[in-house]
């Protein structure tokens, strides 16, 4: 009985949930980035699908809260980082932006998943 109730859940989940595209916004960073830049990615949990589709084209850190951002941004030289936002809802996102130091001027590609869910990439030498 548990199947039978659960199943146009599971089969909209497995099937036609949307879910956020990593190829594309991977495939952008690295046709933008030049040499010595580094990508910091907000939401740590993530790390495993960056590594996937960045797979060892590029160097990144994993910040999973926002002080983890903060800490991170001080490491690199401002103007050959990029961020990579993995987010669920505006206000996090927004956190982030905050965070890192830049608006939506530095916005080089986004792609959305399902509901407010999604990646967001941002580049602080897009601000130049």
């Amino acid at each position: 009985a548990a199947l039978v109730l659960t199943y146009p859940e599971l089969k909209f989940t497995l099937s036609q949930k949307v879910r956020p595209e990593w190829r594309d916004v991977v495939a952008e960073y690295q046709s933008r980035r030049a040499p010595g830049d580094h990508l910091i990615l907000y939401k740590g949990f993530a790390a495993p699908a960056l590594a996937y589709y960045l797979r060892g084209s590029g160097n990144f850190s994993a910040a999973s809260e926002l002080e983890d951002l903060e800490d991170l941004t001080r490491e690199y030289p401002a103007e050959s980082q990029w961020l990579l936002i993995v987010h669920s809802n505006m206000q996090e996102t927004e956190q982030a932006k905050d965070t890192f130091g830049v608006g939506e001027t530095s916005l080089v590609a986004q792609n959305f998943g399902w509901g407010a869910s999604g990646l967001k990439l941002l580049s602080a030498a897009a601000l130049k």
